[in-house]
């Protein structure tokens, strides 16, 4: 859904996710996620060609 978002839509759902608890994103492009607001303890999952990492 954050690709059809501009920067500052996108940002102010990720501030409301923090409120909710754990959620689970999905992004297709991994170009720019600097409107995702995370903490140091969130992790970001990068899965490409069937292989895991975390990005």
């Amino acid at each position: 859904m954050f690709g059809e978002l501009d920067a500052y839509r996108a940002g102010k759902i990720s501030e409301y996710l923090k409120e909710v608890g754990q959620a689970f994103i999905t992004l297709t492009d991994f170009a720019d996620f600097s409107f995702l607001k995370k903490d140091e303890k969130d992790l970001i999952i990068k899965l490409e060609n069937g292989n895991i990492a975390y990005a």
